[in-house]
């Protein structure tokens, strides 16, 4: 009996670990950054790399996975997650098992629109639930029209209910989805900026550097959103003007951040933490790195057009404090130390690479 269609080609895919020399290994949780890295000579086919970002060591390679117009890659918990049309793949980098999971259609999922118009994909949001152990996929349409909310669906993955797409409400405004630095999840709640240039909620103006929230384990949008640390703090945006495409979202030691690229005023990049996630009031600026510290190009010598670098996205913060930072369109991860002021760039992953997310894995470790 064939399989239902689906756009991945998931018989092509295997777990790698990496080349193991004969030293003894254990197996202990890390962070691992989950990268996809895409075929210059067939963007639908993509290879994952699941890096130790403060070393840049390779720990597992996931190949020769298919993503048809649609597909998404997530990373949370200790699973990858990788959703076709018709099917979602769950992968343990910790023991290679990859778990099939067919879906069917919500009773809410937008039907095509009139004249021959394609309906845009919607986006999807891979989260794990630590109070219950469950997987969850929040899928995001895209607006009908213009005005019009965005439906949104879930599915559990790893528990008890049955795989099929359940209805959520919409969120209190419209979010962004495209990129992974317009959203995150952290403690089993994910969070979104809102998406330009509507900034709305409920006809009142909101701030670029507002937050949404879903709370997966109730499957429901908080009703109000967070105000973020430029508007919300004296200290933050200082009156001067915040561009919605300079801010980002990041989870940094578990919880929730906001990371601001000031390129004007500043010269550096801001991280702040939100320290009361239930008061949505308190963020507190952790980190403020100098762009020429961390990026090719901003310390004041020529460089040739497009070698400055625009952009380095945190993604982990370590025990003795060293900050893995992501450099966008060039695929480089760096480590910087504060108390050093030495950035070193531990892994390229080719230009052609993306953030996939961040997952805690037991892989078998050297020593």
């Amino acid at each position: 009996m064939e399989s239902p269609p689906t756009s991945l080609a998931l018989k092509r895919s295997r777990l790698l670990p990496p080349a193991n020399d004969g030293a003894s290994t254990t197996r202990r949780p890390r962070p691992l950054l989950a990268a996809a890295v895409y075929d210059v000579a067939d963007f639908s086919r993509v290879d994952v790399r699941l890096v130790d970002v403060s070393s840049g060591a390779v720990a597992a390679r996931l190949d020769g996975l298919r993503g048809g117009r649609g597909a998404h890659l997530g990373a949370a918990g200790g699973l990858v997650c990788l959703v076709g049309a018709a099917a979602v793949r769950l992968l343990d980098p910790a023991t290679g098992a990859a778990t099939d999971i067919a879906t069917a259609p919500g009773d809410t999922t937008p039907t095509a629109h009139g004249h021959g118009q394609r309906t845009p994909p919607p986006s999807h949001v891979f989260g794990h639930v630590p109070a219950t152990g469950e997987y969850k996929l929040l899928r995001i349409h895209a607006a009908a029209a213009p005005g019009q909310s965005q439906s949104c669906e879930i599915l559990t993955l790893v528990g008890e209910q049955p795989t099929r797409w359940r209805p959520a409400a919409s969120p209190p405004a419209p979010v962004a989805v495209a990129s992974y630095r317009n959203k995150a999840v952290a403690r089993g709640v994910a969070h979104f900026l809102p998406s330009p240039p509507s900034l709305f909620q409920h006809g009142a103006a909101a701030e670029c550097d507002a937050v949404a929230s879903f709370d997966l384990a109730a499957e429901a949008w908080r009703p109000s959103l967070l105000r973020g640390p430029l508007s919300s703090s004296a200290s933050g945006s200082g009156g001067r003007q915040v561009c919605r495409g300079h801010l980002s979202l990041a989870v940094l030691s578990g919880g929730l951040a906001m990371v601001h690229h000031d390129y004007y005023a500043g010269g550096c990049i801001d991280v702040w933490m939100l320290a009361d996630v239930e008061k949505g009031t308190t963020w507190v600026r952790t980190h403020s790195l100098r762009l020429s510290s961390v990026l090719r190009g901003w310390d004041g010598q020529m460089v040739a057009a497009g070698d400055r670098e625009s952009l380095a996205q945190p993604l982990a913060v370590m025990e003795d404090g060293r900050i893995a930072l992501w450099v966008e369109l060039k695929g480089l991860v760096r480590v910087f130390d504060p108390r050093t002021g030495v950035c070193t760039e531990v892994a390229d992953m080719g230009r052609f690479s993306n953030v996939v997310g961040l997952c805690t894995a037991a892989i078998g470790n050297s020593g």
